[in-house]
């Protein structure tokens, strides 16, 4: 029997149903669109905390009067890194890895430019969450497991080791750093108190960080990738986020002829393989800070420009496993905003600090 999907003039979009409901409620009290994104985002902080959280970053792309705006708040190294242990080591997880936060920066930027509700409000339903507890779904309980031999030797293992699904998961400490972001404002977690005990639990675990690290660190505004692309134009997050990739595949799949494909032939599944292959090495091989990228990346938007490049080796494995990333959208009549939060790796580095990855 066919499914017909059906919205009004507002929605929500995420991958899990309690930062659905956390969003409903925020627009039945009367929030805007930016309220409801920082408390699904908050919301998905407690209960994804496998993908995403105030330990990790944040991104949003979205069409406001007309405009499409764009922002990114992705952490720097620690000013004590090691360049040259990791260079040595090349660690996926561990103290090498950690970078500032900035999902709450983006809170932040979003809170005083755009919201209308108190901060409070909106962080109360995670606070709510995170103090009360959450059971534990399928995918958590399976992170738990699939995770726990990587990540057994870190911090990680006291918060999150050998959930089950449908066990409560319950976190106070995140409950009291959000309550206290929520009562001191957002930049209490860069600034304040809290900061300066982040920064303690991060070096008794190694981390080279440094308060003046929190404190410095800034989200930015960022002029969003645009390309026409069949009669439609589409637009994405520049380095270093990975959207450029976004636009080169959705161009292949014109210029190769695969649009013409049904979605689930078998034909186009194995025509797409080879593409998507030259486009990921790209993404390894040329993507990064944009700092101290070699390439304009205005030059790559489509897959033919990537097409004719010499082929070296990428410096990374290729990714396996479950994500590290959430997505989700919230739209009314008037604006659509697109919010990515990030760890990098599942539960990102495996240390903990503030009660988060």
């Amino acid at each position: 029997m066919p499914v017909k999907v059906s919205i009004g003039r507002r929605g929500i979009i995420a991958d899990h149903p309690i930062a659905v409901k956390v969003g409903l409620d925020i627009i039945e009290d009367g929030g805007n669109i930016f309220d409801t994104a920082i408390s699904v985002s908050a919301a998905l902080s407690v209960v994804q905390p496998q993908m995403s959280g105030p330990g990790g970053d944040g991104f949003i792309l979205g069409f406001l009067d007309d405009e499409v705006i764009a922002y990114a708040s992705s952490g720097a190294s620690p000013s004590g890194f090691d360049t040259d242990r990791y260079l040595e080591e090349k660690p996926t997880r561990g103290p090498l890895t950690v970078t500032i936060p900035g999902l709450v920066y983006l809170w932040g930027y979003l809170y005083e430019n755009y919201a209308s509700l108190p901060l409070e409000k909106l962080l109360k339903p995670a606070i709510d969450l995170a103090y009360n507890g959450f059971y534990a779904g399928w995918l958590l309980s399976y992170s738990s497991k699939a995770y726990e031999r990587d990540l057994d030797s870190y911090e990680w293992r006291r918060y999150f080791k050998g959930l089950k699904l449908g066990d409560l998961v319950v976190n106070k400490e995140l409950a009291r750093t959000l309550k206290l972001i929520a009562s001191r404002g957002w930049r209490e977690f860069y600034e304040g108190e809290l900061a300066e005990e982040m920064v303690a639990q991060l070096r008794e675990q190694g981390v080279g960080v440094c308060i003046d690290d929190f404190r410095n660190h800034r989200g930015i505004e960022v002029k969003p990738l645009k390309l026409e692309a069949d009669d439609q134009i589409l637009y994405e997050l520049p380095p270093n986020t990975q959207g450029v990739a976004t636009l080169q595949s959705i161009t292949a799949l014109y210029e190769l002829g695969m649009s013409r494909l049904a979605f689930d032939d078998s034909e186009r599944i194995k025509a797409w393989s080879k593409p998507i292959e030259r486009i990921y090495w790209f993404r390894d091989t040329f993507l990064g800070d944009p700092g101290f990228m070699k390439i304009d990346i205005e030059d790559y938007k489509t897959f033919s420009s990537i097409e004719k490049l010499q082929q070296i080796e990428a410096c990374r494995d290729p990714p396996s496993g479950i994500g590290d990333t959430t997505f989700f959208v919230v739209s009314d009549s008037d604006v659509i905003l697109g919010f990515i939060q990030s760890l990098f790796h599942p539960f990102g580095s495996g240390l903990i600090a503030g009660g988060f990855p």
